[in-house]
């Protein structure tokens, strides 16, 4: 009797292990691939942001150099990001949000690593005024991000616990 118990415990064991190597974990691994790589978009945006800011800030142009590897950074995770939805619709869907904001954004970062403050100065209100509409358009980025974030976390620890 204690021999069929113990034969029972194990094979639904090895069953449970079983559907969670087949089923559980390609999900599991998706979400946290997909989590992860927006992650790595999110960071090359701040190194592009904060580049750019220094750039402004003081017309130093070794200030460009974290735009520019951000913005290849950025470029390359982003089709990554779209590669990796595949035919998830819900994944493609928040991973369009991010890129249309990163677009918007993208626009605003083009003209400010052209400007050059040192030869042709804009009042410090100006200056102002154009960080606070990029700040407004990152910002948007931001909240795609983290509701994407937030849907890619909460579908991997679904995927857990099925």
């Amino acid at each position: 009797m204690m021999l069929a118990t113990l034969a029972v415990v194990l094979f639904l064991s090895l069953l449970s292990s079983g559907y969670l190597l087949l089923v559980s974990a390609p999900r599991v691994s998706q979400e946290t691939e997909l989590a992860r790589e927006a992650n790595q978009v999110l960071v090359a945006m701040v190194n592009q942001e904060t580049g750019l800011r220094g750039w402004l800030g003081t017309a130093d142009p070794v200030f460009l150099e974290p735009y520019q590897s951000g913005k290849e950074s950025a470029a390359a995770g982003s089709g990554l990001l779209l590669t990796m939805a595949g035919t998830d619709s819900q994944a493609a869907s928040q991973i369009v949000d991010i890129l249309v904001a990163r677009a918007a954004w993208d626009t605003w970062a083009q003209d400010a690593a052209q400007r050059d403050e040192a030869s042709s100065p804009v009042s410090p209100a100006a200056l102002t005024q154009f960080l606070l509409d990029g700040k407004a358009l990152f910002d948007v980025y931001r909240a795609a991000d983290a509701r994407a974030m937030q849907t890619f976390t909460q579908r991997r620890d679904q995927a857990l616990t099925d």
